[in-house]
């Protein structure tokens, strides 16, 4: 993810895009928990996706 935040600023540095450096900035510590919930999705684990089938 901070390769991918890198390149983003690099490519905005190059552009002289100060908003988007700025936006590389967060990318990170977003995309980890995303990236935790489309593994628990695609490995079927619902609890640690954070859905859970309540008994009736």
């Amino acid at each position: 993810m901070l390769v991918l935040s890198v390149a983003i600023a690099t490519f905005a540095v190059l552009g002289d895009s100060t908003a988007v450096v700025i936006g590389a900035i967060p990318v990170p510590p977003l995309m980890t928990p995303l990236m935790g919930l489309a593994g628990a999705i695609v490995n079927g684990w619902q609890r640690r996706a954070g859905v859970v089938r309540r008994r009736r």
